[in-house]
């Protein structure tokens, strides 16, 4: 439901000229297609692997309920493909945590042993968050007689996503991540990198964990 839901996001986005996100969709479609899960087949996978089990069930569930789902039958199959395939490949987060697709984020690519960015997602005030960003005072946007973080509230907890440098970054420095911490030696590890990502990262090297990456900045793991 997450993909599906942010397949209809995109795909409004894309033919809605004054829609906020019109722009970067556009940027997002001028972009070669991703090879992972959508655009794969049988053969693509090398393994049994719950990545190649999904994409039989969704093939069929497609197969079987196209004219009933709705986005494709509201934007065709292949509209429905390239905005799954975008979102697995660009968004933000790990099968354990919502994923995100966040302008700028999804440029950052991965490069596991040699990661010098984390994102973290602290549950802070909007307050809090601003003067992390260095956008605003203290206070600021804070309304009158209303409530909740959609009208400006201030001191009302909600969750921010901030990227954050884990190692010194020089001048010109390409910015990287940490896509996963699993492996790619095995089949079935690289059917996960290939249905999720649409490559499969060398297998050279210790890739860093999260909690690695978030132990160099002093958080916990629950960040």
């Amino acid at each position: 439901r997450n993909q599906d839901v942010a397949a209809l996001v995109l795909l409004h986005a894309a033919g809605a000229a004054q829609h906020p996100g019109h722009g970067y969709v556009q940027f997002l479609a001028k972009h070669p297609l991703p090879a992972n899960a959508p655009f794969l087949s049988d053969a693509d996978f090398g393994a049994e692997s719950p990545e190649k089990a999904m994409k039989m069930y969704l093939s069929q569930l497609l197969a079987a309920y196209a004219d009933r789902h709705p986005v494709v039958s509201r934007f065709g199959i292949e509209q429905y493909h390239w905005a799954i395939g975008t979102f697995l490949s660009r968004a933000t987060g790990s099968s354990d945590e919502t994923n995100l697709l966040v302008p700028v984020f999804d440029l950052v690519n991965h490069d596991g042993p040699r990661a010098n960015s984390v994102p973290v997602r602290p549950m802070s005030t909007l307050a809090d968050a601003n003067l992390l960003a260095g956008v605003a005072p203290a206070g600021a946007g804070q309304s009158q007689g209303k409530e909740g973080p959609e009208a400006g509230d201030a001191a009302a907890p909600v969750e921010h996503i901030h990227l954050i440098a884990c190692k010194d970054i020089g001048c010109g420095q390409e910015i990287t991540g940490l896509y996963s911490d699993r492996g790619s030696l095995a089949a079935a590890e690289q059917d996960f990198w290939r249905f999720r990502w649409g490559f499969v990262p060398p297998a050279s090297g210790i890739n860093p964990s999260r909690a690695d990456l978030l132990g160099m900045l002093g958080y916990g793991e629950e960040v």
